[in-house]
């Protein structure tokens, strides 16, 4: 029930509002936030409608990518699973021609933002020095060169440790684009997303040392390939000690 107080303030509520003084006016408000509908159909809510829209598809993406990921998925450490869904709030902001609500997921100029990003709770760069670099060449291909790998001088065992595994993975990352017909950011869009593909893995060899190579992988067709580096440290003299696990993402292309 609302009330006039000295012929001037209205306070008190009328079905879904509210009304209360504040700096000597009536400020009006809906109670408990709107409603599911009222966020729908309301012209006042339509701010929130963009902003639905556009974090229910970063969060649909991020969803794909974990699960693309496979084995790989338990090993996203939440707060840098945060920080990725940052960053994807930063390639929407890079978006300066469409309007809230509308813009795009647009990595194909972003594409620095992912590059050595770390995923795992352990640090995969404070273990190893490896350094691989990606080159785009075609719409289905790229090409990646592999250091000469040496075990002594590559890898930080932690104490107890001798044995380690290296090795690459790449997936189909397309731009999400908004579609002005639909509303919508488009389903088959994120079914462009893959499971991830290995490309390179020391487990190929059976020496400490691996010489220097480039390769050249084919793929099927997408804006941008996303490497993703994975390091698994183990014991062979120790079996007590569980495998340390540690994932990033290397780079974009």
């Amino acid at each position: 029930m609302a009330k006039l107080i000295g012929g001037k303030f209205l306070v008190g509520s009328i079905g879904d509002l509210r009304f209360y003084e504040l700096n000597g006016e009536t400020i009006v408000s809906l109670k408990g936030g709107p409603s599911a509908k009222q966020i729908k159909t309301r012209p006042s809510c339509a701010r929130i409608r963009q902003n639905n829209l556009e974090f229910g598809a970063m969060g649909k993406l991020a969803g794909y990518i974990k699960r693309c990921m496979r084995k790989f998925s338990p090993l996203w450490y939440k707060p840098h699973y945060d920080q990725f869904n940052a960053l994807l709030r930063q390639i929407l902001k890079a978006d300066t021609v469409n309007g809230i609500g509308e813009r795009n997921l647009q990595f194909s100029n972003s594409r620095e933002l992912l590059r050595m990003h770390q995923l795992s709770k352990t640090r995969l760069l404070d273990y190893t020095s490896i350094q691989c670099e990606c080159k785009r060449i075609s719409d289905i291909s790229f090409q990646i060169n592999v250091p000469e790998i040496q075990e002594y001088n590559h890898l930080s065992y932690p104490e107890g440790y001798d044995d380690f595994e290296y090795s690459l993975h790449a997936m189909c990352l397309p731009d999400i684009l908004f579609d002005l017909k639909t509303g919508s950011y488009p389903q088959n869009q994120f079914l462009k997303i893959k499971p991830l593909q290995e490309i390179f893995s020391t487990n190929e060899f059976h020496n400490t040392k691996i010489e220097a190579q480039t390769r050249i992988i084919e793929m099927p067709a997408c804006p941008n390939y996303l490497i993703t580096a994975y390091l698994k440290l183990s014991s062979k003299s120790d079996l007590r000690l569980p495998p340390i696990h540690n994932l990033m993402f290397l780079q974009l292309v």
